[in-house]
């Protein structure tokens, strides 16, 4: 009898993964029992771990400690994904493998691994992958060596300083423009009059663009003004891809390597005067800067303006007379930084809170009037989409151009090591291939998420027939989560707004003689999703 074990992986913990794990086992069990000379001795199962990570997955690392003794002949695994998605994590497993005479059998293929046919390129693509992960190191190294010294690493530059040879020196044009913002600012002037009587002034930023109300909030935040350079407060992980905050204990601060542009004193005034205002509107640490949202309503990034296409974002007021009584509406992004009266302002209307409940309520109460059909519509809309998915093709493309990529970094690292091309010239196209690599990366990730968020719509939808059966007797009774299931988009035009539920059901809100915005369905209901 041939001995044999099998690996099984899903990436997270959600239900359906774990349901998909379940599968995954049943099917290679089966394979197993359909081969009467093959005898399952142990298994190997990682439950929600990225193939990415192979730290964290401890029954990958046992498999590859068992490949050195003789307790088994041959692997089943469902693909070669399940071994892992990083080519490199896959040669560390190969090597192994092959020098231990073991097996690695693809049970949805129904084949072998054959080392001569796909060795040389899993080596290859792990020598690169290693060697990408040895240059971030060294980068990060070499990135810390300099901010220990004090030399500045920005991503570009910064108003009011000019950078050469990882020193900041003062542009005094500029810093002059700084020393105003401060002042004024000091002395109770708001960032909206500040931001118009730079655009009178004619000041544009070095993109050559007016400046927003963000930009000079976080030119009062910015400790470098008051000559104090501090560096490192985030760190980019090589195998995640995502930046994280450093602890604070960890930050280098130099306060002798920046030319201060103002007093520390005159900083001190204006931080606590923004930090006044911020708790005053109870705003949380998110939106210190406008334009950054905690994301906390149930409407958040579903409202969009009609005439300049950019967000709704929600903000709170206070009376100069009344500090207690807060003003809460929605308003657009551009009128929020820019104000009306300014080229890239918007005076498209603001929405009041109470209005915008009662108008996305009053639609959804609507829509629940006839729910039955209207559901049994959205399913079928979903079912021929489904049946027309685009994605899929657009997706296996994109992988055919990663694989390219890959063969042009391989290309790239023979001719490095055959002395062809200088380290330079080595540097340089291996940032811009792995610029185009992360680059296709993300799109691949984007259209996959599309698709499983449209394979799992219409379940969604299915689920949503059961909240369906709940009796709403008024429109005050829908709760947020009926809002989060059936709410799909906003639009706010300055005489009208259309209110988009899950399905392209279409409803409009137009403001009567009274004043009051009062709902009605659109036109009639389109089968697009």
């Amino acid at each position: 009898m041939i001995k044999v074990v099998y690996y099984a992986r899903v990436s997270t913990e959600d239900e359906k993964q774990i349901n998909a794990l379940k599968i995954q086992i049943e099917e290679i069990e089966d394979v197993i029992e359909n081969h009467s000379d093959w005898v399952l001795v142990d298994r190997y199962i990682d439950e929600g771990i990225s193939g990415t990570f192979l730290d964290k997955r401890d029954e990958f690392k046992r498999l590859i400690e068992d490949l050195h003794t003789d307790k088994f002949d041959i692997i089943v695994v469902k693909d070669m994904t399940r071994v892992g998605r990083d080519s490199y994590e896959f040669g560390y497993f190969l090597s192994p493998l092959i020098r231990n005479n073991k097996k690695l059998f693809f049970y949805l293929d129904n084949k072998f691994f054959k080392p001569e046919e796909e060795l040389f390129n899993a080596v290859k693509y792990g020598m690169a992958a290693q060697f990408s992960r040895d240059l971030s190191q060294k980068i990060n190294g070499s990135q810390k060596k300099r901010m220990e010294k004090g030399r500045v690493i920005t991503n570009g530059r910064m108003w009011g300083y000019d950078q050469k040879d990882g020193q900041l020196f003062i542009n005094e044009k500029e810093a002059e423009i700084v020393r105003f913002i401060f002042a004024e600012y000091v002395n109770g002037i708001g960032f909206r009059r500040i931001k118009t009587k730079l655009d009178e002034r004619g000041v544009t930023n070095q993109n050559g663009t007016l400046f927003s109300m963000s930009t000079l909030k976080r030119i009062i935040r910015n400790e470098k003004y008051k000559g104090v350079l501090i560096m490192g407060k985030r760190h980019k992980d090589y195998n995640t891809k995502k930046s994280h905050d450093v602890p604070e204990s960890e930050w280098v601060i130099h306060y002798d390597k920046i030319p201060p542009i103002i007093s520390t004193e005159q900083w001190e005034i204006a931080n606590k005067e923004l930090e006044k205002k911020r708790r005053s509107t109870g705003s949380d640490e998110k939106s210190k800067v406008a334009g950054y949202f905690s994301g906390t309503y149930v409407y958040s990034s579903k409202i969009k303006c009609g005439k300049c296409g950019r967000p709704y974002y929600h903000s709170t007021y206070s009376r100069k007379k009344d500090k207690i009584n807060k003003t809460k509406l929605w308003e657009c992004k551009g009128y929020r930084e820019y104000g009306k009266r300014s080229e890239n302002g918007c005076d498209n209307t603001r929405i009041y809170d109470y209005e915008m409940d009662g108008i996305i309520k009053q639609s959804i109460f609507e829509f629940w009037q006839n729910k039955d059909q209207n559901i049994k519509n959205v399913i079928e809309a979903l079912e021929e989409v489904l049946l027309d998915n685009q994605y899929l093709d657009s997706i296996d493309k994109l992988n055919q151009n990663e694989i390219r990529l890959g063969k042009k970094k391989d290309k790239l690292i023979e001719l490095y090591s055959d002395d062809l091309i200088s380290k330079d010239e080595f540097k340089k196209r291996n940032v811009e291939y792995n610029l185009l690599l992360e680059k296709v990366q993300e799109e691949i990730q984007e259209l996959e998420d599309k698709n499983k968020n449209l394979v799992s719509k219409k379940e969604r939808l299915l689920k949503s027939q059961s909240i369906l059966q709940t009796k709403l007797n008024d429109k005050d009774e829908i709760t947020d989560d009926i809002i989060e299931d059936f709410l799909k988009e906003v639009i706010v035009y300055p005489d009208h707004i259309e209110i988009t539920l899950d399905g392209n059901y279409q409803f409009v809100a137009k403001k009567e003689a009274d004043k009051k915005y009062y709902v009605h369905p659109s036109v009639t209901y389109t089968r697009s999703i």
